[in-house]
């Protein structure tokens, strides 16, 4: 007896976390078999494997392969493996036996070498039904569920096939197809954002008869086939090592992995690191505030000619170092449309009470124009920072201006800490200011200065030394207290052309600190420039995010592969580029949903779309 036609080839993607099984029948004729793959998928993203749900959407329903004629027009029933397959009608479970017509479809349970039985006006026939497994094992040989779990990067350094360790770090990945034989022979993968653009694609990846793990249940009839370990890398300097040819893909934090064999298109998504001590950390979201500073007003950014390009080339530093917290589950979001603002330097509008010193006042006087209005204040003796910058709000209110006061922390050398006093038109704009004593000084006390924060980039940026890191030094917090938008859950990212003195290229304020400047990160254009070799944004970004002032190399060993190492610089895979799962978790606790400011909050997952048509952006 034979099968009334070829059925079509059908498909559904799975767009949630999880596996899409595509079934087809190959043949009409009875003698040839019907092959099917478990549906051990999440169509409709609710948590549940589609071959265990109780009832399926109709856009589930898709994906599943109706019946020929000559099997639908009688009395149906499995054997060999009862279980291994279920009919489907209008999305729903139907039992074996008469069969209710055409809307009748065949749904892959798990593994099996079973035959289809049909009984139509006394004609028996039989059918050979075959399904199919696909799985992910973990570097330890555990199942990597396709509901409810995920893929991710792994965090260590390229490793030769013989020496890959067994770790927390490692998130390598083996593919295994298990059931009847023949199995496929091989696989390939497609690595997409998750907004579905191609990153990269890792073909023709063997398949290699093993023995089935016993996890998988035992069975005789059964076969497996796996792929060596395949390494999902952070980015193509990793993915590209000689030590990874062949069993590397470049991976996306929120993306997927898109696995294709004999016909199957499978998904499973890529997230945060899967083992650690409060459980898997999925995808984490920072804001940022990213602001490109020019030499003067109206002059050229920092970086790239134009204020375009200076854009652009700040777009592609925060994607590289997205690429790297992509270890931990951290994103920054879409940066391809980040709002990068390009902007002039400030003009004075801070005046800093006792700065450096923070000593008290032995008696004198403020005395300044504000907008051409005249603001005096006397200082008595003994006066602290704090109470005379008070007192100089008042004073200013007096004349139609606003002030604030923003403590900053004592440093080393400081009595106290000093008190900046943020000044504004009641618009927001900033007041032109003057100094009204007889030299032109603000302040004559000798004891407690008086300074206005002037920002003069065309010497570069006055940066922090030993002494003043806590707080800053009067031109830094001039800048960035100008741009700070008061929120501690954000974080600013400013590019300067460059630092005076030499010999720096980022530096970064944390709230560990104590200071008024927090969750701020500064670069110059040879921080920029030296991406590959230091990820210098990457670096400074870890010190905000793990709320960490010092170096693992200050007070251990020197491990010249870790992200936040002091002084590494290399452009290979064993440069400066690695998180380890104990910094994960240490940025989760920092700075995550739960913490006391969190910077990092929970983004949930979305569709991702496949378009067959982009190219591709790695190779």
């Amino acid at each position: 007896m034979r099968l009334a036609r070829v059925a079509k080839f059908s498909f559904l993607l799975l767009v949630g976390v999880g596996m899409c099984a595509t079934i087809f029948e190959r043949n009409a004729r009875a003698e040839d078999a019907i092959e099917l793959w478990a549906d051990r998928n999440d169509s409709d993203f609710n948590g549940i494997a589609d071959g265990v749900q109780p009832e399926l959407s109709l856009e589930a329903a898709s994906s599943f392969v109706g019946l020929s004629k000559a099997l639908r027009n009688g009395i149906l029933r499995l054997e060999g493996a009862t279980t291994c397959a279920r009919l489907l009608v209008e999305g729903k479970p139907f039992p074996w036996g008469k069969i209710p017509g055409p809307q009748v479809r065949i749904q892959g349970v798990f593994a099996c070498d079973a035959h289809l039985v049909s009984k139509n006006r006394g004609i028996t026939s039989s059918t050979r039904l075959i399904v199919r497994e696909l799985h992910v094992l973990g570097h330890d040989g555990k199942p990597i569920l396709p509901v409810g779990d995920h893929l991710a990067v792994t965090r260590l350094p390229p490793q030769p096939l013989s020496e890959i360790v067994s770790s927390a770090d490692n998130e390598d990945a083996t593919f295994l197809v298990r059931g009847p034989k023949p199995l496929p022979t091989e696989i390939s993968l497609d690595s997409i954002t998750w907004f579905g653009q191609r990153v990269d694609v890792l073909k023709h990846v063997a398949l290699t008869r093993v023995p089935c793990p016993a996890e998988l249940g035992d069975s005789d009839l059964l076969a497996c086939a796996a792929t060596i370990p395949i390494r999902f890398s952070i980015d193509e300097v990793d993915r590209q090592h000689a030590m990874l040819k062949d069993r590397a893909i470049v991976a996306a934090l929120g993306g997927a992995i898109v696995l294709r064999v004999d016909g199957m298109k499978q998904v499973m998504r890529v997230l945060g690191p899967r083992h650690t001590p409060i459980g898997p950390i999925g995808r984490l979201r920072a804001t940022l505030r990213p602001f490109v500073l020019r030499v003067s007003r109206a002059s050229t950014p920092a970086v790239g000619s134009s204020d375009a390009g200076a854009v652009a080339q700040v777009r592609a530093e925060l994607a590289a170092a997205a690429n790297i917290w992509a270890q931990c589950g951290i994103s920054f979001g879409d940066t391809r449309t980040l709002n990068v603002a390009v902007v002039d330097p400030p003009a004075p509008h801070l005046l800093s009470v006792g700065d450096g010193s923070g000593t008290p006042a032995t008696g004198g006087e403020i005395a300044m124009t504000v907008d051409q209005r005249a603001v005096r204040l006397a200082l008595r003796r003994g006066m602290t920072p704090t109470e005379a910058a008070a007192r100089l709000v008042i004073a200013l209110s007096k004349v139609g201006v606003v002030g604030v006061t923003s403590p900053n922390a004592r440093t080393a050398a400081g009595a106290t800490g000093s008190v900046d006093v943020l000044i504004r038109r009641k618009n927001g704009q900033f007041p032109v200011f003057a100094g009204a004593l007889s030299d032109g000084r603000i302040s004559n006390d000798a004891t407690l200065s008086v300074a206005l924060g002037i920002v003069d980039l065309e010497d570069g940026l006055e940066h922090f030394s030993d002494v003043n890191a806590a707080a800053g030094t009067l031109e830094e917090r001039t800048l960035l207290k100008a741009l700070d938008d008061g929120d501690p859950t954000t974080i600013e990212v400013i590019v300067v052309p460059f630092f005076s003195g030499g010999g720096r290229i980022g530096e970064s304020f944390i709230a560990s600190d104590r200071s008024s400047l927090r969750n701020m990160v500064v670069t110059d254009r040879a921080g920029v420039r030296a991406r590959r070799s230091s990820l210098t944004l990457a670096h400074e970004l870890g010190h905000v995010l793990l709320d960490m002032p010092g170096h693992p190399d200050d007070y251990g060993s020197d491990t010249p592969t870790q992200l936040m190492d002091s002084d590494a610089s290399d452009a290979s895979p064993f440069g400066p580029r690695r998180l380890s799962v104990s910094e994960c978790l240490r940025a989760y606790r920092q700075s995550g949903p739960k913490s006391a400011q969190p910077m990092l909050r929970e983004w949930p997952l979305g569709p991702v779309p496949v378009d067959e048509k982009l190219p591709i952006l790695v190779r």
